[in-house]
């Protein structure tokens, strides 16, 4: 009797803590939604694709340089963007940007 007891302990007591990891991480690896709270849409035009990337691991994805205006009329440029999609300069894409600091980075999707 004594000694399924312990065995039920042990049990559980792993479950708790594979639980209380898996949690830990999942918030861990969730993006910081606060940063882009105060992100705004606006239509970026694409300047340079950047040539394809291969490593041992496979293709990485296309990187684009955009520009874009903000609301007070003044351009700016954002470089390395991944829109995950395949696009040629010239072509025109929704990104966000922060508008308290539009040279903070700037994203194609909010999270």
């Amino acid at each position: 009797m004594e000694k399924s007891k312990t065995i039920i302990y042990l049990i559980v007591t792993g479950v708790v803590i594979s639980l209380a990891y898996t949690a830990w991480s999942f918030i861990g690896q969730q993006p910081d939604k606060k940063k882009y709270k105060e992100y705004q849409p606006v239509t970026a035009t694409i300047t340079d694709k950047l040539a394809g990337r291969v490593s041992r691991y496979g293709a990485k994805p296309t990187r684009y340089h955009v520009v874009f205006k903000t609301k007070d009329g003044k351009e700016h440029f954002a470089s390395n963007i991944e829109l995950g999609a395949n696009m040629n300069p010239g072509d025109t894409v929704t990104v966000y940007y922060n508008p308290t600091n539009p040279e903070d980075e700037v994203v194609p999707r909010l999270p």
